[in-house]
C-alpha cells in the first residue's frame, strides 16, 4: 500500500505528466488498475482482509 502512495505522490508532482487541457490527466491514466466495479464495491467484494466476507462483526 506505501509503494501505491509513493507512486501516486511522485506522478502527481510530475509536472510533464500533467494536463491542463480538460483530457484524462493523471488520474483518467490510472483508472485501468480500479477495474472494481461500484456495484462490485457495494456488495463487498472489495473489502478487508482482515474481515472475511464468512465474519460478520
Amino acid at each position: 500500500m506505501t509503494n501505491l502512495v509513493i507512486l501516486v505522490g511522485r506522478i502527481a508532482r510530475d509536472p510533464e505528466t500533467r494536463t491542463t487541457t480538460g483530457g484524462t490527466g493523471v488520474w483518467g491514466a490510472m483508472e485501468p488498475k480500479t477495474n472494481v466495479s461500484s456495484e462490485s464495491h457495494r456488495k463487498g467484494a472489495f473489502r478487508s482482509p482482515a474481515h472475511p466476507p464468512g465474519i460478520t462483526l
